[in-house]
């Protein structure tokens, strides 16, 4: 942000002006913030590898365009590694399934996800955590205790 400065002054010698152009530039101030802090999603434990759980945004209050570009990042939750973040905007991000997930296995995951802004004195994060749902389908043939009943 620029502001302009006029300064008139006059002596016997004459009058005189000079123009002061002040630079103001943004201090990285504020983190990004989630719209919210928790959201919960159901995904059927079918769903294909490459669909889109959810979309997050994090909006950052600076008003220079290198302090609000935002970056996601799954920080826990993925133990199994059946999620991934996919960027969409500067601030905003996808989780996305990387392959199929197991409603037998697990039948919530949380995923704890970060939002950091790219200044690049003291970056700023804030966090938000993702609670997916994973619904049950029948994908499971029912099994015989034994091969043979009298």
């Amino acid at each position: 942000r620029q502001h302009i400065l006029t300064i008139r002054a006059s002596s016997a010698s004459g009058p005189a002006r000079v123009i002061v152009r002040i630079m103001v530039n943004d201090v990285n101030e504020y983190p990004p913030q989630f719209a919210s802090n928790t959201y919960q999603v159901v995904i059927p434990e079918d769903a294909f590898p490459g669909t889109t759980v959810t979309v997050l945004s994090a909006t950052d209050m600076d008003q220079s365009t290198v302090n609000t570009a935002v970056r996601c990042d799954i920080l826990s939750g993925n133990d199994d590694q059946w999620f991934r973040l996919s960027s969409i905007s500067s601030t905003s991000c996808a989780v996305v399934t990387t392959s199929l997930v197991d409603r037998e296995k697990a039948d919530v995951v949380r995923l704890n996800i970060s939002a950091t802004n790219y200044a690049s004195a003291i970056p700023l994060v804030s966090y938000a955590t993702v609670s997916v749902v994973i619904a049950d389908v029948n994908d499971n043939s029912p099994q015989f205790d034994t091969t043979s009943y009298s």
